[in-house]
């Protein structure tokens, strides 16, 4: 095993950038930190990483090699930071060397480095992001942990709430088809027929006071209402109902 091998290498990732942190002791001309940089976009973008320099490493002390990328790396006091533009879909490589003296501690090196921003960022689509408590939600159901969805009980109870109609069902000879006819009359609509006998009553009795009434319409009141007075309003009532059906 190399000593490059029995290093781990680290990895972040951040709108569609990857970036491999890794130590190599033979494969540049001096052991060097190497930054793998792979881009799935599908656009051009600019990419900025820093990395910490480990506290007692003098940044004098790291070196940029410029076959790999030197002109795009700034240093700061503690830390460095590398700026470059990747193409779409294509991965780039950049070192910094370290001295001899810093290969005895190299897990020092190997902090996590930041990929401060990518230009443009990766824009998440709407049609394909599910909120995190929508998409658990629907994993509860498809393992069986959940028996409802939120939302549907609210509308089932909805359609509960509407009222419905005991209709009788006209082609079955089971039903009593007066009764029924007798029962469908809401009150209303007695209290209203009611009402428009008084009111006919009246009319025909300010037509007869006012001599209003030919002769031959009184006869047939007359026989209409068969005039004898049983003391029963009710067989009058239906007399002066029929009347209006006749007329």
């Amino acid at each position: 095993m190399s000593g490059s091998e029995q290093y781990e290498r680290v990895s972040v990732s951040s709108d569609g950038v990857t970036v491999d942190k890794r130590f190599e002791e033979d494969e540049f001309p001096v052991p060097a930190i190497a930054f793998e940089i792979q881009s799935s976009r599908s656009e051009t973008v600019t990419v900025v990483i820093v990395d910490d320099v480990p506290e007692d490493v003098a940044v004098e002390d790291l070196g940029f090699h410029p076959e790999y990328g030197s002109e795009y790396w700034t240093i700061d006091e503690d830390q460095i930071t590398f700026e470059r533009e990747i193409e779409a879909g294509t991965e780039y490589t950049t070192v910094y060397g370290i001295r001899a003296t810093g290969t005895e501690d190299v897990e020092k090196f190997l902090t996590e480095p930041r990929i401060e921003s990518v230009d443009p960022p990766l824009e998440e689509s709407d049609d394909t992001v599910i909120d995190e408590e929508n998409s658990d939600v629907v994993r509860d159901v498809i393992s069986g942990d959940s028996d409802a969805v939120p939302g549907l009980d609210d509308e089932e109870s909805d359609d509960e709430d509407v009222e419905t109609l005991d209709l009788k069902d006209p082609n079955d000879p089971s039903d009593d088809g007066a009764a029924s006819g007798a029962a469908a009359v809401p009150a209303g609509d007695e209290d209203g027929d009611a009402a428009s006998v008084e009111s006919l009553v009246g009319a025909l009795a300010a037509e007869l006071r006012n001599g209003n009434v030919n002769e031959d319409d009184v006869k047939l009141l007359r026989k209409a209402f068969d005039i004898v007075d049983d003391g029963s309003g009710g067989s009058v009532d239906a007399r002066i109902q029929r009347l209006q059906t006749e007329v």
